[in-house]
């Protein structure tokens, strides 16, 4: 018998078996399981800094659409004066504009709502969910909606359709629908709160208009504001042009560890190390010189010294005349979502590794 060496081709040639096989699927799965979710990462930051609410409406239902490879869509926000839910913004489908508001249980919207759980309906005109307005006036067949849900208080819904195209959704069209939905109820809770703040201030900024020469009129403003922000666990400030606190909330005093008593009448200088007060302060007076309000990602050391992520919004105040007189800030933080959204990425890049992608 003769014997032949090995050929080294041999041995490098990879596994075409069933093994391989599952490999493979389990590595393309994974893969686009990946692409997915970072896709939905990148939308997530993306709306998180819009916090005008019709535009951001805007912007999440025109995401979610192309998340799913469609066109059309719906957002309804829950209304508790009225137990309705009201349509705010429509991609495609004319006749929900002029729809009524929907109560809890009516059609794919209003069930998904009741239930607080998704629905995909693969033959909408034929299903128990049709809306007899729409049932013959839309030319969609399959729907997905998912609640949009905020610690499990309904906010509204969010809803997707195939109308003017051909597509059919998928169990993983739907829960990349549900973790792109649960960003956006954030990001639709983050605005309302920011509108609530900023109508407050707007209140602050006419009476220290009218009242700004008077101190007892100033107390007065800074009382009314102080009673509406007291209940948010974001911080709330305003400051005067020289950088010193006129207004400095609950939420303010738990971070820097200093009280309200202490901090008014003094800038950053006060609640920080050297080198954050000194940026606190080149940042406000960007904001004062620009004359608009802006967003920023900002980190700030808490009282025990520990870093922290904050989501800064700021704006200035200005008096009747429109010359500014100071300006306002409200910040949330972030620092948990930066570090769930970093934990995701390493927990992606492990799972790369593993699979060899």
């Amino acid at each position: 018998m003769t014997h032949h060496p090995p050929n080294p081709d041999d041995a490098a040639a990879p596994s075409t078996g069933p093994g391989q096989a599952l490999r493979t699927q389990a590595a393309a799965a994974l893969a686009t399981r990946t692409q997915e979710i970072e896709a939905v990462q990148a939308v997530a930051a993306e709306i998180t800094q819009e916090l005008d609410l019709d535009r951001l409406l805007g912007l999440i239902l025109q995401r979610a659409a192309e998340l799913v490879g469609v066109q059309a869509g719906s957002i309804h926000l829950w209304e508790d004066t009225t137990q309705r839910l009201v349509g705010r913004v429509w991609r495609g489908q004319g006749a929900w504009v002029d729809a009524p508001p929907l109560p809890l249980g009516a059609g794919v919207v209003g069930t998904a709502a009741a239930q607080k759980s998704g629905l995909l309906v693969s033959d909408y005109q034929a299903s128990a969910y049709a809306l007899p307005h729409l049932r013959d006036q839309q030319d969609f067949t399959a729907v997905l909606a998912e609640p949009l849900l905020c610690q499990d208080r309904l906010l509204g819904v969010i809803n997707i359709n195939n109308e003017g195209t051909a597509k059919t959704f998928t169990l993983a069209d739907q829960a990349l629908l549900r973790l792109f939905a649960t960003q956006a109820a954030i990001a639709i809770e983050n605005a309302r709160l920011f509108t609530e703040a900023t109508q407050s201030v707007h209140e602050l900024q006419q009476e220290v208009a009218r009242r700004q020469q008077a101190e007892d009129d100033l107390r007065t403003s800074r009382a009314l504001l102080q009673a509406v922000v007291e209940g948010t666990t974001d911080t709330i400030f305003v400051k005067d042009l020289q950088g010193r606190y006129l207004l400095f909330n609950a939420a303010l005093e738990q971070f820097t560890g200093t009280c309200a008593a202490e901090a008014l009448g003094h800038d950053a200088r006060l609640l920080f190390p050297p080198a954050e007060a000194a940026a606190i302060m080149a940042r406000d007076r960007a904001v004062l010189a620009g004359g608009k309000t802006v967003t920023t990602e900002d980190e700030l050391s808490d009282a025990a010294g520990a870093p922290h992520t904050l989501l800064v919004t700021k704006g200035p105040m200005v008096d009747a005349a429109g010359q500014p007189i100071g300006l306002f800030g409200i910040a949330r933080d972030i620092t948990a979502r930066k570090q769930a959204e970093e934990a995701l990425r390493e927990r992606v890049k492990e799972l790369n590794c593993l699979y060899g992608i």
